[in-house]
């Protein structure tokens, strides 16, 4: 079997695989049939090849990506819930109920701050549809607010409300944001003027540290100024009892030197040596 060329033959070169009208394409057509397969890939230069650049060649189409499923929804707020609170004897719940007939119960019209209902998560526009005492067993359907303040005044112990909570709205969300809003605002404000108030306090401290660090610094030049004079005087009397130490010890060699002269032999010729006179007065 003849080898088959991967490069294009050049013009007026003998090949006996190339066609006359085409004698600038590769000579692959001598490759079995099942080769000119293009999915089978064993044709080189499919585009090249005279016999599988006869055949249009199939466009790949790739698969779309898998996309993800989206996310489940949140799960639906229930629309009643149940509250517990235990009311103490002569403590108020710290709520106002709207007096006419609500929708399905008792509107709460007010909620005190830190009160008992607003610890347990009351709020205004929530709707108390029925109460249970505990205490009695007793469910009470409210119709009104003062129902509600009929049935929930004398009360005492563990009570607990079904409550319809109010649905928030685009002026509840614009009230929430402009609250935020304030309140960053105070936020940094306040930062800023903490910021201010730590500057000035920091540099006054600093101030005063050099102040003392000063006044310390001028008690420690005293202090060493005092020490250099009682120095200076006490080196002063020690030379003077210096002196005075070594004339007498000359004083008291004199003497002994004397005594030598006067009672050993040399004393026979030579007693016309007086005793020196003393150094010092006595």
């Amino acid at each position: 079997m003849l080898p088959v060329s991967s490069a294009p033959p050049t013009r007026g070169s003998w090949n006996p695989f190339s066609r006359t009208d085409e004698p600038d394409r590769a000579p692959f057509d001598n490759l079995p049939a099942h080769c000119h397969n293009p999915t089978q890939h064993h044709c080189r230069r499919p585009r090249e090849c005279n016999v599988c650049s006869s055949k249009p060649l199939p466009e790949r189409r790739f698969a779309p990506p898998k996309m993800l499923p989206p996310p489940p929804p949140p799960p639906p707020v229930p629309q009643v819930t149940k509250v517990t609170i235990n009311k103490g004897p002569r403590q108020p719940l710290g709520v106002r109920f709207i007096s006419d007939a609500g929708d399905g119960g008792a509107e709460l019209e007010s909620v005190d701050p830190f009160g008992l209902a607003w610890r347990y998560g009351l709020g205004w526009g929530d709707v108390v549809a029925a109460v249970t005492i505990a205490s009695t067993g007793k469910e009470h359907e409210l119709k009104s607010g003062s129902h509600a303040a009929r049935v929930l005044r004398p009360a005492t112990g563990q009570i607990e409300f079904r409550v319809i909570r109010r649905r928030r709205t685009n002026q509840d969300r614009a009230a929430s944001l402009i609250q935020a809003h304030v309140l960053g605002v105070f936020a940094r404000d306040t930062i800023r003027l903490r910021v201010q108030a730590s500057t000035v306090i920091s540099a006054h401290w600093r101030k005063w540290c050099a102040v003392m660090d000063a006044r310390a610094l001028r008690l420690d030049k005293r202090e060493d100024d005092a020490i250099i004079v009682l120095q200076y005087a006490w080196r002063r009397y020690m030379r003077l009892w210096e002196q005075r130490l070594a004339a007498e010890y000359i004083q008291a060699i004199a003497k002994a030197f004397v005594a030598s002269l006067r009672g050993g032999r040399r004393a026979r010729k030579r007693r016309c040596i007086r005793a020196p006179p003393a150094l010092l007065d006595e």
